[in-house]
């Protein structure tokens, strides 16, 4: 089973490089079907994410990407599993931006965590230095991002709420900041 597992795992791979999602979406079926190893299923649910957001499909990305963060909360599992940035990025954009907000921030703080325990680490633990805090500022780049375009989304919403009132309420009643 490890074998045809590790077999499917390499053809998703293939399958989404070559964009060809529905065969990569098979291969990762397949991997959930065999093996109950929870990094294994972890992995396979947020690769039928990526498969989903990339054919911008948020219902059914938000779907895999929320199963593997249940899995990866079970266990103690590498932070990417919990797929709190793909996560915020379906939520912001089927419209629950004081969500994605909370999910980029939290991921953003997850970040900051792991690049401060990477720049803690004595430097013959680590093969190579720069490659490890190059990866950590990477994905907390990205998490600042994604935190200033669900911020900016709500920013919008709360700005149109607020059209809608008349000019005399809208002056006289101050718009508490997030």
């Amino acid at each position: 089973k490890y074998a045809q597992w590790t077999c499917n795992h390499y053809l998703s791979s293939l399958y989404r490089g070559n964009g060809q999602k529905d065969a990569a979406i098979v291969a990762l079926e397949e991997c959930l079907r065999l093996s109950d190893l929870p990094a294994d299923k972890a992995f396979a649910y947020k690769n039928l994410g990526d498969c989903r957001l990339g054919e911008l499909d948020y219902q059914s990305a938000l779907g895999f990407f929320e199963q593997a963060k249940r899995i990866a909360e079970g266990t103690d599992m590498d932070r990417k599993y919990a797929c709190l940035s793909e996560i915020g990025i379906c939520v912001r954009m089927l419209g629950d931006f004081e969500r994605a907000v909370e999910l980029h921030s939290q991921e953003l703080v997850a970040c900051r965590s792991d690049l401060q325990k990477s720049n803690g680490q004595l430097v013959a633990e680590i093969t190579s230095p720069g490659a490890d805090k190059a990866v950590n500022l990477r994905e907390e780049s990205c998490a600042l991002m994604m935190l200033g375009l669900s911020l900016a989304a709500l920013a919008r919403q709360k700005k149109r709420a607020c059209a809608g009132l008349e000019p005399t309420t809208a002056a006289a009643a101050p718009v508490p900041l997030a």
